[in-house]
């Protein structure tokens, strides 16, 4: 959702959440691109940052209804892509 020109949902929503980690320089070659991330931060603490898209992406986070988040190894940018939903 691009949510710079569109309403926010006024009822529940789904949040997809992945998390996108640079491969270390000294374990470059021994860890593949999207192989998962097993180390800090830890998943539970990065969901938290959904609180900042209130009033951005939804008028309240009480209508997260639904969660799915990941954390990935990247040779690329590290990143976040999160998608919403409505449900």
């Amino acid at each position: 959702m691009n949510v710079a020109n569109q309403e926010k949902p006024a009822g529940a929503v789904s949040v997809s959440a992945r998390y996108y980690f640079p491969v270390p320089k000294t374990r470059a070659g021994r860890l593949a691109e999207g192989g998962r991330h097993t180390q800090k931060p830890d998943l539970d603490n990065l969901i938290k940052t959904l609180d900042g898209l209130t009033g951005v992406a939804w008028h309240d986070d009480c209508s997260v209804a639904e969660i799915h988040a990941s954390k990935y190894w990247t040779y690329e940018q590290a990143r976040a892509e999160l998608e919403v939903e409505e449900l």
